[in-house]
């Protein structure tokens, strides 16, 4: 703040008046914070400067407040980060990122809007539905008396259009702790453990194959459960859980999972002993759920069907 009082020459009073009129002013004509598409001249009419709307600009860019941007002219320094809730839901639920790039936060959505939302943009296809044209300028608004915070409804920006994602890829700002979280919902594992441990499962399943996209692993990893859940009636016994299901080993081995008329791993013949998967993090998920079958059987407590399978395995 110091360094806009100084550019300026104004009382410190004056300097954040300039700030809240500039926010103000970004939420409502540029909710993704590319305000370069507004003239020097539109931005110091709303703010009330009287002298040359190059020094203003100059001295918000100086002072860190605006960033200079080729693709937008003008940016609000980490909008993205600062920017209310109702931003980030608005531009979430239209589809678009913020000038940077970054993906609005959807921490205030519910769970299934959220889940609906991160899909849309982990796929890519909103962002190719609408061409937009480029232009930074635009006839001057009729300033607000006083600027109020109003709500805000989003339309599609002016500047460059935004770059297509390719599908399947997540974009920037979703990372593996995005993706796991899609995974845990759409499996239905909401336990905060439990994702942890579905999240070392992911990350160990994405390292044993190069070149999966993480959409695509989630489509892969969701069918699988999707596939287990469909056999139910045909299978011996039943993981109980996504998450013991997913922990078991064997989750990705559907030949192995073990039929009632004793079949197993697709055709008929004596039971076959219950494969380990290859992922290291998975062995080692598999070997402390049978340390816990075991003090179970070491205390004389009575085993599931499971955990008989797994002190097998492990043996």
């Amino acid at each position: 703040m110091g360094a806009l009082v100084a550019e300026l020459g104004v009382p410190l009073y004056a300097a954040a008046g300039v700030l809240e009129v500039i926010w103000h002013l970004t939420a409502r004509e540029a909710p993704q914070g590319n305000i370069g598409k507004l003239s020097d001249a539109a931005i110091a009419r709303w703010v009330g400067w009287a002298d040359d709307p190059a020094k203003l600009v100059d001295a918000l860019v100086n002072s860190g407040w605006l960033d200079r941007s080729e693709g937008h002219r003008l940016i609000v320094h980490d909008w993205h980060a600062h920017a209310d809730d109702a931003t980030d839901n608005a531009l979430a639920r239209a589809g678009l990122l913020y000038a940077n790039g970054s993906v609005p936060r959807m921490n205030r959505l519910q769970a299934k809007e959220r889940l609906a939302l991160t899909e849309r943009y982990y796929s890519g296809a909103h962002l190719c539905a609408q061409k937009r044209t480029e232009s930074h300028e635009k006839p001057l608004p009729e300033p607000l008396p006083v600027p109020e915070p109003v709500p805000l409804t989003p339309k599609p920006p002016d500047g460059p259009p935004l770059s297509p994602l390719a599908a399947h890829e997540p974009p920037p700002g979703v990372d593996l702790s995005v993706m796991n979280r899609v995974l845990c919902e759409k499996v239905g594992i909401f336990d905060m453990r439990q994702q942890s441990d579905m999240h070392r499962m992911f990350d160990s399943y994405l390292r044993h194959r190069a070149g999966m996209s993480m959409g695509d692993a989630v489509e892969h990893i969701n069918g699988r459960w999707q596939e287990y859940q469909r056999a139910g009636p045909e299978l011996k016994f039943r993981y109980g859980s996504a998450h013991r299901f997913f922990m078991s080993g064997i989750w990705d081995k559907p030949d192995a999972w073990e039929r009632k008329d004793g079949t197993s791993n697709g055709r008929a013949g004596p039971k076959e002993p219950c494969p380990v998967i290859e992922s290291k993090d998975s062995r080692e998920t598999a070997a402390w759920f049978a340390a816990k079958a075991r003090e179970k059987q070491q205390a004389g407590k009575p085993l599931t069907e499971i955990e008989r399978n797994l002190l097998a395995a492990d043996a």
